[in-house]
């Protein structure tokens, strides 16, 4: 006669053992996935918010872009989350939302947007997730020159809800003039009752009318996150277009004239030699039939 106990026992075995099979499996799986970093920042400026995200991984050598993964954007709006975009990667790992800041789908979020960028996951990574909280602010440039002193201004302000401006106090501000591969700093300086102000270097070459770009940043603000505000001004320095006249070398895609000539003779003289041979085989055919 079989024990009954040894019966329910390895009744509960064949029950629970399938069930902790899978559960193995399925951590086994999870721990195979990589987790990614994820950047998620935000620069503002008069019309829009713009939302960058970086996706990458870490091969413990090197940091490898993950491209054409989708980026979705909320928008936290108390307890709801509005859904504003979704982007795909690009090969650096890159994906860019700009949301205007007069769009519809900004309405009744409060004074502070609170967004938030997802990623999802997929078979190689885990979902990651993180988030930028911004008040907007305004930043406007002028520009002026009193006895050669060439100075900029940038004023800056947010907006109570009656719509009157506000005037930003002890923020830092920071001048750059856009170079080939980098920004030029020119200045910085702290605003007090909404202004700040900068004397601006002469010396600057621009183009050939001496117009130069100059971006006014406030940077990593706890509260506004990126400012960026961005004139085109014309104090630099003219410098004329160098036209530089198109050279025939041995390196170059275009031969040197001579060289095409040369050709042209020596290939021409070829080909006479295959006609006047062909001529001759065809006049020794005719003097043999007669």
């Amino acid at each position: 006669m079989s024990n009954p106990i040894a019966t329910i026992i390895a009744f509960m075995v064949l029950i629970l053992v399938p069930g902790l099979t899978d559960l193995a499996v399925f951590a086994s799986q999870d721990e195979s996935k990589i987790y990614p970093d994820f950047s998620f920042s935000c620069t503002q400026n008069n019309q829009q918010f713009i939302l960058k995200t970086r996706l990458s991984y870490w091969t413990g050598e090197r940091d490898v872009p993950i491209s054409g993964s989708v980026i979705t954007c909320y928008l936290m709006a108390g307890e709801e989350s509005r859904q504003l975009e979704a982007v795909r990667t690009d090969m650096d790992g890159d994906a860019v939302f700009r949301i205007d800041k007069k769009s519809e789908r900004l309405e009744s979020a409060g004074d502070i947007y609170t967004f938030r960028a997802v990623f999802e996951g997929s078979r190689e990574f885990e979902m990651t997730e993180d988030i930028a909280a911004v008040k907007p602010l305004n930043m406007n440039l002028e520009f002026v020159e009193i006895d050669s002193i060439k100075t900029i201004m940038a004023e800056a302000f947010e907006t109570d809800p009656e719509g009157n401006p506000v005037p930003l106090e002890d923020t830092d501000v920071y001048f750059y003039v856009p170079r080939s591969f980098s920004l030029l700093p020119v200045g910085e300086e702290w605003f007090m009752g909404g202004t700040a102000q900068v004397d601006f270097p002469t010396s600057l070459p621009g183009d050939s009318a001496g117009n130069l770009t100059i971006v006014a940043r406030i940077q990593d603000h706890e509260l506004y996150g990126n400012v960026e505000a961005v004139a085109v001004k014309d104090w630099g320095l003219a410098v004329p277009r160098v036209i530089v006249e198109k050279r025939r070398g041995l390196g170059d895609t275009d031969a040197p004239l001579w060289m095409v000539y040369t050709l042209i003779v020596l290939l021409s003289i070829v080909w006479f030699h295959y006609l006047y041979v062909f001529y001759v085989m065809i006049k020794i055919k005719k003097l043999r039939r007669n």
